[in-house]
């Protein structure tokens, strides 16, 4: 049994490096559903899909119809609200450079942000998330809560489909807290072109073992980037 967890393509949101949470629902744009085809393809070829769930957003939702097209998936997708992105808040719909000047506008979250330019915009705000300060000033869910709902989610849907192989579409800070969550890790492997869109994390389930055998890997898409 395979639960197959996959973000979605590219929005123009992703290519301009805005927050995109579920305040928010833009679609895809043209290399996200180049990216759903692709994706579709490569879990043609190695994976027998017995049934699919996608979160309600529309990025969601357009990546999981090109992906059953291309496995020939005749059933219906099933649509569940808990899937969805995490709840960002204030950070909704801002780049980089707006969410600093947001963070860095409250006293007693700038000493968090000093060092913002030194590293990697999204490993930041991950370390500030669950902050409950922080997550009151911005109005959003903690990674906690992510991975809780995440973690419950995955569960409930998988005592509803025993031995079966499901793909999951959903969002980034979904997948990413699930796995933190059922893994207990700090670190997940990941091997990503581009920005990270339509990777792909398997988790193996056999008798009561779990496995994580691939994390945020999206490797079938490097000719998207030749």
């Amino acid at each position: 049994m395979y639960i197959i967890l996959l973000r979605h393509g590219e929005t123009d949101f992703n290519k301009l490096e805005k927050v995109q949470g579920s305040e928010v629902d833009p679609p895809l744009n043209e290399l996200g559903f180049k990216q759903a085809d692709l994706t579709g393809e490569f879990i043609n070829k190695n994976f027998n899909i017995d049934i699919i769930y996608s979160s309600k957003y529309l990025r969601a939702k357009q990546t999981a119809v090109n992906v059953m097209k291309k496995i020939n998936y005749k059933k219906k997708i099933i649509l569940e609200g808990n899937l969805k992105e995490g709840d960002k808040g204030l950070y909704s719909g801002k780049d980089k450079e707006e969410v600093k000047k947001l963070i860095n506008s409250n006293s007693k979250l700038k000493k968090f942000k000093d060092d913002c330019n030194s590293f990697d915009h999204y490993q930041k705000l991950n370390t500030l998330y669950d902050n409950d300060y922080l997550s009151k000033f911005m109005k959003k869910e903690t990674n906690k809560e992510v991975g809780i709902r995440a973690k419950e989610t995955i569960k409930k849907i998988m005592k509803q489909n025993m031995n079966k192989n499901i793909l999951i579409v959903t969002h980034g800070s979904f997948i990413a807290n699930a796995i933190r969550n059922i893994f207990k890790l700090r670190q997940i492997p990941e091997e990503t072109v581009g920005k990270g869109n339509c990777s792909i994390t398997v988790i193996k389930l056999e008798r009561d073992q779990k496995e994580l055998i691939m994390g945020f890997n999206n490797m079938h898409l490097k000719e998207l980037y030749l």
